[in-house]
């Protein structure tokens, strides 16, 4: 064992190393004190988010603890005998393990000033703050520089001699007074000792775990937490920090060590146990990296649905925590070699050797990362997701029909022409003090509308979805126009739920009208009918959809589809002749609505209903008679933000221009009112309730889903949707539609025709 004699010259640099990391760790924990525990000080902080408050939030109690073990066991060093080398190796390491973790803070505080985060909150002392960082970084500097001079000076040591653990020393330092030896007798037993050797990580887990709880409760009864999954996330990322930090600096440092004796032949774990033990320590510190990083990570996941705040960091700490802990053990079980000897291969053999356990590592890696993630999918696929709350003064009712036309023939089926059949689901206004059972957003066979399979798994089940509507309760009194309601080619009008409870909470009677044989998923009469080709025609599968084929096709369900429009108006009228809806129904206003190729459906509509007060296009291209003949009554178009719809774009291909070519030949044709405007940020699938369900993010890309907010982009089509047909069927003044002032900076109002 190498020993630094009496007077050696490394003395002073060992020293001064040491006496800079402690004045250093002082004024680390006095500044991260300040920053983050006094709410004045916190105010302007550039840094008191996440990622950055992350790291601050276990270094600031790590560095003085560290900080005062170091000094502590550095009496040791006052006495003029010789030291052994690996001793002061220790305490120069320990200095500089809290240096290097002061500079990990002051790195992300400053790449916090930089991003300006929180910029918002930024006041008076925020310069104040980010001066305060100087001295510190200067300090830091310092630190590094006096630390490297010491272990320069540092003689080398005998790798071959034993090197001790800080308990070796434990009963030195008890003989400095008679209080200390009294405090540390019982610890410095030689079964005490032996007993913390053994069980080093049940000590840092059960330390690791106390310190979490008392964290956590500080922050419920600071910040007044109500949600037990918030209390044990939090003490879990506490925990797992601290555990991992305590395993990582005993490594580093050699804190505690356990000893080969007579009951132990060897120290060191076996293949397996080493490897457990690596990925328990990956795994601890995985959780607060992944909590602090969640903010990155959540897109990733998808997004869509208002999911409650702990459950997605519960979903992402705990699936990204168990996911590394899984890669790390395969990875080191797989490229560790066992610890009792092996013949070493040479040449070709060993290189093919390696290259198969890198494989096989990396193919393990990503499989458990996969799985992972669906994993985190399926958490939040069960999540429950309400709906955007309907802005009404109407609570609302819903009831559900299955109507036959017997005066058509269905010239969608498959085989035998049977009269048409339609799904018809009626929203409307009810009393206020309705009580009724919440009204399932897909009863029974409806659930088919849900995507199959795996790919379900990243949607939300359509169970968890809550709609705001209750099942069969009384209508409220008073007579209300008819809304009709037309889905997109392939959807029900159920997807729809979002527009059609916020219509009927503005005082409508709406019909979501689902046209059988288009839709990929009808229910009639408990059964599910579903698409045929002349429902869902292979003319539309092309990317212009007027090419000559399309536009027959279409021009011809245009008119079928306009039919089942006018069938469900004759139904509805009827409705208020008897049964629930008896007096309720305004039978000389009515309004359609639709979207997508059910918008085309709506303008058809409405041009040949006598009864009709206007029409919404919400992004669908125009196809039949009044794709050529316009409308003479009011209208709004609704687009996308890569939509042509409205006949005011800039074109990118054939198919953009083909939109816009029939959308300017009707809206020039028509000589009724016309409104015409866009949505920055929104795609097609925006007007569904697709935006408001959760979608993983391969689902989210693979669906025309923009990049505005789904709710928001709900949100504003519902008011949008509400001026106007207030103004149609009520005659009320709506600033909203004049395009002159909004408060949805996302529109942008085109031309409109008064």
């Amino acid at each position: 064992m190498r020993v630094l004699p009496a007077g050696h010259r490394t003395r002073s640099a060992v020293a001064t190393a040491l006496w800079v990391s402690v004045v250093e760790a002082a004024a680390f924990t006095v500044f991260a004190f300040l920053t983050t525990q006094v709410h004045a000080v916190r105010a302007g902080s550039p840094w008191q988010d996440d990622p950055y408050d992350g790291v601050v939030s276990f270094t600031q109690f790590i560095v003085p603890g560290l900080a005062v073990l170091t000094m502590t066991r550095a009496r040791l060093l006052r006495g003029g005998g010789p030291q052994p080398v690996f001793r002061v190796a220790q305490l120069l390491r320990a200095a500089l393990v809290c240096t290097l973790l002061v500079a990990a803070t002051v790195v992300t505080d400053w790449l916090a000033v930089t991003v300006r985060a929180d910029h918002r909150l930024w006041n008076h002392a925020t310069p104040w703050l980010i001066a305060a960082l100087v001295p510190l970084t200067a300090a830091v500097a310092v630190g590094l520089l006096t630390q490297r001079w010491a272990f320069r000076r540092l003689p080398p040591r005998d790798a071959r001699g034993p090197e001790g653990d800080w308990l070796d020393d434990l009963p030195a330092l008890t003989e400095a007074s008679r209080t200390a030896r009294r405090i540390a007798g019982a610890l410095s037993r030689d079964d005490v000792i032996s007993f913390g050797r053994r069980h080093v990580l049940t000590l840092a887990a059960a330390a690791a775990l106390v310190i979490g709880l008392m964290l956590s409760t500080g922050m419920t009864l600071g910040e007044h937490w109500t949600d037990p999954l918030l209390f044990a996330t939090a003490t879990a990322i506490g925990a797992g920090g601290f555990f991992g930090l305590f395993m990582v600096c005993n490594k580093a440092l050699r804190i505690i060590v356990p000893h080969a004796n007579g009951s132990t032949p060897s120290a060191r774990p076996g293949r397996v146990r080493r490897s457990a033990r690596i990925a328990a320590v990956a795994g601890a510190l995985a959780l607060p990296t992944f909590a602090v990083l969640r903010g990155g990570i959540r897109p990733m996941l998808g997004g869509g649905g208002r999911l409650p705040e702990p459950v997605m960091l519960a979903t992402i700490t705990f699936t990204g925590a168990a996911s590394t802990t899984l890669v790390i053990l395969g990875t080191v079980l797989i490229l560790s070699r066992p610890a009792r000897r092996r013949r070493q291969s040479r040449g070709w053999r060993r290189w093919v050797r390696c290259t198969v356990r890198s494989i096989t590592a990396a193919a393990i890696a990503l499989v458990v990362a996969s799985a992972g993630y669906v994993t985190a999918a399926a958490t939040l696929h069960a999540q429950p997701v309400a709906l955007p709350a309907p802005t009404g003064p109407y609570r609302v009712g819903r009831t559900m029909f299955d109507w036959t036309d017997h005066t058509r023939a269905d010239p969608l089926a498959p085989t035998v022409r049977n009269a048409r059949e339609l799904s018809v689901w009626v929203w409307y206004p009810a009393t206020p003090d309705a009580r009724g059972r919440r009204a399932p957003y897909a009863p029974g066979a409806w659930n088919r509308l849900h995507l199959p399979s795996l790919p379900g798994l990243g949607e939300t089940d359509f169970a968890a979805v809550r709609t705001h509507v209750l099942e069969d309760v009384p209508p409220a009194v008073g007579r209300f126009p008819v809304v009709v309601l037309l889905p997109g080619l392939g959807f029900a009008a159920s997807q729809y739920t979002t527009l059609a409870e916020n219509l009927a909470s503005h005082g409508y009677l709406v019909a979501g009208v689902t046209p059988t044989y288009s839709a990929n998923v009808t229910v009639l009469r408990g059964r599910p009918v579903h698409a045929t080709t002349s429902g869902d025609p292979p003319a539309f599968d092309g990317t212009d959809l007027h090419s000559v084929a399309a536009t027959r096709a279409g021009d011809r369900l245009a008119e079928i589809w306009a039919a089942d429009a006018r069938f469900a108006t004759t139904q509805v009228v009827r409705l208020g002749t008897t049964g629930r809806l008896a007096g309720r129904v305004d039978v000389a206003r009515t309004a359609y609505v639709g979207h997508s190729f059910g918008g085309a459906a709506a303008l058809e509509a409405c041009r040949t209903d006598p009864h009709c007060a206007g029409a919404v296009d919400l992004d669908g291209t125009q196809y039949g008679p009044v794709a050529r003949t316009g409308l003479n009554k009011p209208m709004m178009i609704i687009a996308a933000q890569d939509s042509c719809v409205t006949g005011i774009c800039r074109p990118t291909d054939t198919a953009d221009r083909s939109d816009l070519a029939a959308a300017r030949a009707m809206v020039t044709a028509g000589t009724g009112p016309a409104w015409r405007f866009q949505i920055v940020g929104a795609r097609h699938f925006n007007f569904t309730d697709y935006a408001a369900y959760y979608l993983a993010a391969p689902i989210h890309h693979l669906l025309a889903l923009g990049t505005i907010d789904g709710d928001l982009g709900l949100q504003i089509t519902n008011a949008y949707l509400s001026a106007f047909v207030d103004h149609t069927l009520h005659a009320s003044r709506e600033p909203l539609l004049t395009g002159q002032t909004s408060p949805y900076p996302q529109i942008q109002a085109q031309q409109t025709r008064p």
